[in-house]
């Protein structure tokens, strides 16, 4: 009995101890979970700077473009008619545009089509010699088509003569291009070497009102020959005297002078003084005006021309060699190119 009432005492206390085992369990599960929250509130930022960085990504991405790139450069758009450009010594300018121009008798035009002539100036402001010639020139116009100079469209004594220019000189003249009567001339091209780097851009759009051209290139010249009139020239095993000088000179019978121009015709004795051949022929000489500008020997000129021939050792030759040039230009030097194509020269001053 006393064993059974002992049981019976005791249910109270075993079942406050099993309440009491359970609220402990009950905390117990719960402490990892209370634990466990600051780590859920600590990683939030984390989680939240994730979300944020590929937002602000997209954004900069989805920024709208520039409409135009910047260039580095400025493009022929930002030049006009007259403006001059230069590069690697040599420069070029347009002065002017026949849209359309007036073909001379030999052009034949096609269907659809017309002449448009520039004229332009091209510049030595380096030290070695510049060519100049009419096939290292191109033509673009407004759509981005390109054109390629025509030879023998103009009239004669218009286009642009073939020259070698030296330090400070220019050639000026026209040059022709075939085109679509619908297209609009925009860029002239133009490189000093045929396959050579170097290219020029010269606009040909009119330039708007109050816009002024740099024209300080346009006005310099090539420094004085150091043999002068009368005095004799030595380079190559050749020997150059010019004895006369007629400005103006009488045109020949089948001479036609182009109105403004004036004909000037040079009398130079060529001697040969090496064992070597030399030729001697008109159109190696070419003419230098007292404002620099470079002038190719005309065909048919004044009469008693220099013909053409080679000479051996210890023999010369003698006779005038013409040229137009405008009337209010004055001769200032004549410049002989020995064999036509070797780049050398023989220099002679003109003016007293």
């Amino acid at each position: 009995m006393k064993h059974i009432g002992f049981i019976r005492s005791q249910r109270p206390v075993f079942a406050w101890l099993l309440i009491l085992a359970l609220n402990l369990a009950a905390c117990g599960t719960a402490s990892p979970t209370q634990e466990g929250l600051p780590t859920v509130v600590n990683e939030s930022p984390a989680i939240a700077t994730e979300i944020e960085t590929p937002t602000e990504a997209i954004a900069t991405a989805t920024e709208p473009e520039p409409t135009q790139a910047p260039s580095l450069t400025p493009t022929p758009s930002e030049r006009y008619l007259g403006d001059i450009v230069e590069e690697d010594g040599v420069w070029l300018t347009a002065l002017a545009v026949q849209d359309p121009a007036t073909p001379g008798m030999f052009a034949s035009i096609g269907a659809g089509n017309k002449l448009v002539a520039v004229e332009v100036v091209i510049g030595n402001s380096g030290s070695g010699q510049v060519s100049v010639n009419t096939l290292y020139a191109q033509l673009v116009d407004t759509d981005g088509f390109i054109y390629q100079s025509e030879l023998a469209s103009l009239e004669t004594g218009l286009n642009l003569n073939t020259v070698t220019l030296f330090k400070g000189e220019k050639a000026k003249g026209w040059i022709a291009f075939e085109i679509p009567q619908e297209a609009i001339p925009s860029i002239l091209i133009y490189k000093p070497e045929l396959f050579g780097k170097t290219s020029l851009e010269a606009s040909l759009l009119p330039a708007p009102a109050g816009h002024m051209a740099d024209t300080t290139l346009l006005e310099a010249t090539p420094e004085p020959p150091t043999v002068r009139l009368g005095e004799t020239a030595i380079s190559g095993g050749a020997a150059l005297t010019i004895s006369a000088v007629e400005d103006p000179s009488t045109p020949g019978i089948f001479t036609s002078i182009v109105p403004g121009n004036k004909l000037v015709a040079v009398k130079v004795i060529l001697e040969n003084q090496s064992a070597d051949k030399l030729s001697v022929n008109p159109l190696y000489g070419y003419l230098v005006d007292d404002h620099g500008y470079v002038y190719a020997a005309e065909l048919f000129g004044r009469d008693g021309g220099l013909e053409a021939a080679d000479l051996v050792q210890g023999t010369k030759a003698q006779g005038w060699i013409s040229f137009q040039i405008p009337e209010e230009s004055k001769p200032a030097a004549f410049k002989y190119e020995l064999d036509g194509f070797s780049g050398e020269f023989l220099v002679v001053g003109l003016l007293p």
